[in-house]
Order: C-alpha cells, then sequence, then structure tokens
C-alpha cells in the first residue's frame, strides 16, 4: 500500500450514499487495500471522499489521507457513536496508562481500537481476557481516543 500524501482521495464510480448516509454522514470509514489490509479511518467532522487522478482522498475539515485508486478494493462508511467519549472513565474500562504504556484489562474477549485525535487507528485487534498493553514506547506520545467493547475514552499518553 502507498500514501501518495496525507489525504484520502475516492473515486466517484467508488462512491455510493444513502439518502440516510446524506444527513447522518460516517464518522468513520473502513478501506479494504487489495493487499488483504484494512485502512480504519475515523473523523472528527463530516468525512468527505473525493477522487481525482487516480487517487482516493478520505477525509474531513482537518485532516486527509490519499491512497493510490488501484490499491483500494473497496470501503465501507462506519457510523460509531462517539457521544460516548465523556460517559464513561478510564477506570471503567479498565485502562491504565503507566509513562509511556497503555493497557487494558479484560474480563472477557473484547474488541479493542486505539485512534490518533486525527482519526487514523493506530491499534486495532479483537483481544482475549486478561491483561494486554495496546500502546507502548513505539507509539509517539499524545492524547489517543481508546474504544474497548464499544466505548471510548480519551487518554494521554506520556
Amino acid at each position: 500500500m502507498r500514501f501518495l500524501q496525507k489525504s484520502f482521495l475516492l473515486s466517484a464510480g467508488l462512491l455510493a450514499v444513502s439518502a440516510y448516509a446524506q444527513d447522518n454522514p460516517p464518522n468513520s470509514i473502513s478501506v479494504e487495500m487489495t493487499d488483504g489490509s484494512t485502512l480504519s479511518l475515523l473523523f472528527v467532522n463530516k468525512p468527505v471522499i473525493k477522487y481525482a487522478e487516480n487517487t482516493i482522498v478520505f477525509g474531513d475539515k482537518t485532516t486527509s489521507v490519499t491512497v493510490d485508486a488501484a490499491d483500494v478494493l473497496r470501503y465501507v462508511p462506519v457510523y460509531v457513536d462517539l457521544g460516548g467519549v465523556n460517559d464513561v472513565s478510564v477506570a471503567d474500562l479498565g485502562i491504565r496508562v503507566d509513562g509511556s504504556d497503555i493497557s487494558v484489562s479484560l474480563a472477557r474477549d473484547t474488541q479493542v481500537s486505539v485512534y490518533t485525535l486525527a482519526g487514523r487507528q493506530v491499534y486495532g485487534k479483537l483481544l482475549q481476557s486478561g491483561e494486554h498493553t495496546v500502546a507502548d514506547a513505539a507509539l509517539p506520545a499524545g492524547t489517543y481516543l481508546v474504544t474497548v467493547g464499544g466505548k471510548t475514552v480519551k487518554v494521554q499518553k506520556l
């Protein structure tokens, strides 16, 4: 997969948006690449998908990612309720931030994802019950959105 620039562009031929999606835009887009990988994009603002000269651009008012259209197999808009960011605490979700590590303690198998504030997924995996490190020193310090079982909290990684 080749990133052409920090913007996302999609071909008009690939874009099929329902009336529901026009009134209630997705805030996440899952992009399946021809190499078998998946790019999960989370947007703070209404996302826009554009096609220009064999590239696809996915973006919003603050961030965009551009990929080669030939590398995209398909994309799917995903509707994520981000309203829960302030409704739960880090402790409620079993998240622990210890210096440069972000860990989760899970009572059962659970999907865990970590996103930058720009919406780029930096970690995503279905984890078995137990203790897991989802971000370590390799991930730069900053603010991240951590989603555990569909509930999202904002954490500061040192």
